[in-house]
Parts: structure tokens; C-alpha cells; sequence
């Protein structure tokens, strides 16, 4: 979630260096984060409104409450009908008192307003007696309503808050996996690319082309002193990158003096990478079958070499790790012969330790 608008930045970036970049695969992912990032938005804007949802979710079906509601609906329709009949008679009755009082007795018309009035004190009375009835109805009706509503939507509020946050770490889920393919796929094909490799090597970002590396160099570009809120969110996420990349190396040595140097120069390459060394065929296999490590680097001389070759394809994950094979010196050829055996790499130990620390750092690179 403080990710996504890095993640898309960076895709049109890179877009933005090789067109071709922009393939079905990729855009089929970038599709589906868009779609699940919509609907997380809106899931997470109607999840927070609790109350709409115990009113749309709960009382719009609660048959009882539906029609204790559309009663009191229609009584104060018909309350106001009544407040309106009775302010009706009741001026007509002070209009025909008056029209009263200047009429005599013995006037033809006495007899005719009397009815009048007696007609106007009904409608009067009745609009009274019927608004009663229908108030005190609405009172129990109110009373009712109070009492679903107080029963009710505690319970709905906890179930549904807890069914929200279920939804809201699914969705969640969703989306990191999704982000994570996405950015794969997409570092994978940018690091295959000859223009975005050289506009790398020409530029001051430096390490592995992926995410981590180009976050870093965003961020040293920043303002420290004028930091956005979602810049300074973007900080908190190298921890959880450099765990991602995180590596296990071990290195089956024939000599400590070899397992030493290379433990040194590995430490200086990178320091999310996770070292074991060891001298002993037993302790390479425990080491393997316990947590398979991502690159097995293994001297030549060893005359367990090729029991261990056998021993990873019996496992069958021999062409799931990067094999590396440690010799005085590389050669092409030799490359070509070794791959036969699923040896990735070949790391030569003959020459200066700049060299050593070169190659062994585009291995890493290139893995």
C-alpha cells in the first residue's frame, strides 16, 4: 500500500528507457493491481462507515423493524393530515363564532350556523382523538424500533468489524503477491535490457538492478528537510525490501583459508547475504536439506564434488539453485563442459583479490 505509487513510478520510468518493457505479461499484472487496488480503496472507504452498513445490511432486511418503520412512516403522514383537519376546524369555528355572536336568535340563519358548528367541533374533535391513537401508537412504535436497534447493532458493529479486518488482510495478501509478480517481472526484464543496463551503468545508481536499489537512490535524492508524508513512509519499507533479498550462500571449501576469504569479500559485496562455510561434506548435505541455500559455491578440487552433484539431483534441486564451482582458473570452454553437470558459474581464485571480489560480485548480480 505505501508502495504502489513507487511501484508504478518506476515501471513508467523504465518504460520510459525501453518500450519494450510494456508486453502482455507485465501489463496483465499491472491490469490486475490497478483492479485490486480500486477495490481495496473502496473496500476500505465502505468498511469504515459501520453504521450504514448496520442500517443497509441488517435493518433494511429485518422484517420487523422494516414494517415498525413504514408504520410510523405512514401514521405521521396521516398526523399531519389530522394537525392540518384540526387547525382547518378550529378556525372555522372562531370564524362562525364570531359570524354567532352578531347573528339574534330569531334569525333564520341561527339555526344553520349552530349546525355548522356543531359539524366543525366533530372534525375538530375527531382529529384530535384520531392524532392520539395514532401518537401513542407511533410511541410504541419509536419504543420498538429503539429496542432492535439497542439489541442489534453492537453484535452487527463487532461481527462486522472483525469480518472487515479478515477481508481487509486478504485483500492485503492479494495485493503484495500480486506486487511482488509484478516487480519481478519487471526487474527481470529491465535487467535483460541493453538500454536501461546502460543507463544504469552511466548513472550514479549503483548494485543489483531491482526495486531496493533504485528505492535507495530515489531516496538520497530527497530533500530531507521538505519530506511528503508518503515520502517518509517510503523509508520504512527498506528494512522489509532488504529482507526480501535476502540470500543464503554456502560455500563447501576444501581449505579454511579459502572459506575465510571468501566469507571477507562477500561481507564487503553485500550484507544481506547469509554465509556458511564449511570444510565437511556431511555438514554441506544437513545444511542443504535443512534450508536449501540460493547459491552453493563448491572447490573443484574437492573429491566430493561430484557425490554432492549427485546427492542435489537425487534431491531434485539441482536445477532450482545457482551451482557455482570454485577453480584456480576460468575458461570459456571449461564453462561450456561444466554447465553439462548443472555448474551455473565458474569462480576463478588465481589473481588479485580485486579481481576475485569483480567476478564474484557479478555473479551475485546476475543472480
Amino acid at each position: 500500500l505505501r508502495w504502489r505509487r513507487f511501484l508504478l513510478t518506476t515501471y513508467n520510468t523504465l518504460v520510459e528507457l525501453d518500450m519494450d518493457l510494456r508486453e502482455n505479461h507485465i501489463e496483465h499484472i499491472l491490469r490486475d493491481i490497478t483492479s485490486l487496488s480500486h477495490l481495496y480503496d473502496t473496500f476500505k472507504q465502505n468498511s469504515k462507515q459501520v453504521r450504514r452498513a448496520f442500517q443497509d445490511l441488517f435493518l433494511n432486511r429485518y422484517d420487523t423493524f422494516i414494517q415498525a418503520q413504514k408504520k410510523l412512516e405512514e401514521n405521521k403522514v396521516t398526523i399531519a393530515k389530522h394537525t392540518n383537519n384540526m387547525k382547518i376546524a378550529e378556525g372555522t369555528l372562531l370564524k362562525l363564532n364570531e359570524i354567532m355572536t352578531k347573528t339574534p336568535p330569531s334569525s333564520e340563519n341561527f339555526p344553520l350556523l349552530q349546525s355548522k358548528i356543531k359539524k366543525a367541533r366533530t372534525v375538530a374533535s375527531d382529529a384530535i382523538h384520531y392524532k392520539r391513537i395514532l401518537e401513542d401508537e407511533n410511541l410504541k412504535l419509536a419504543r420498538l424500533i429503539e429496542m432492535i436497534i439497542q439489541q442489534n447493532e453492537k453484535p452487527f458493529a463487532t461481527e462486522f468489524i472483525g469480518r472487515a479486518k479478515h477481508f481487509d488482510h486478504r485483500i492485503i495478501a492479494l495485493l503484495n503477491k500480486v506486487a511482488y509478480a509484478f516487480d519481478a517481472s519487471l526487474w527481470e526484464k529491465a535487467r535483460h535490457s541493453q538500454r536501461i543496463n546502460h543507463y544504469f551503468k552511466e548513472s550514479t545508481i549503483k548494485g543489483k538492478l531491482s526495486s531496493l536499489t533504485y528505492l535507495k537512490y530515489y531516496l538520497k535524492s530527497l530533500n530531507i528537510e521538505k519530506l511528503s508524508e508518503e515520502q517518509r513512509s517510503l523509508f520504512s519499507l527498506i528494512p522489509y525490501l532488504e529482507s526480501l533479498h535476502r540470500r543464503s550462500l554456502l560455500y563447501f571449501s576444501a581449505e579454511i583459508e579459502n572459506a575465510m576469504r571468501f566469507k571477507t569479500v562477500v561481507a564487503s559485496i553485500d550484507k544481506h547475504l547469509d554465509v556458511e562455510t564449511t570444510l565437511s561434506y556431511e555438514k554441506a548435505v544437513e545444511s542443504i536439506s535443512k534450508n536449501l541455500p540460493n547459491l552453493i559455491f563448491i572447490d573443484q578440487q574437492l573429491p566430493e564434488l561430484k557425490i554432492l552433484l549427485k546427492r542435489l539431483k537425487i534431491m531434485g534441486v539441482i536445477e532450482t539453485i545457482v551451482l557455482v564451482l570454485v577453480v584456480k582458473q576460468a575458461s570459456e570452454t571449461f564453462l561450456e563442459q561444466v554447465k553439462k553437470i548443472h555448474i551455473n558459474y565458474l569462480l576463478p581464485t588465481e589473481g588479485s583479490n580485486l579481481a576475485f571480489t569483480h567476478t564474484l560480485t557479478r555473479i551475485l548480480e546476475e543472480t
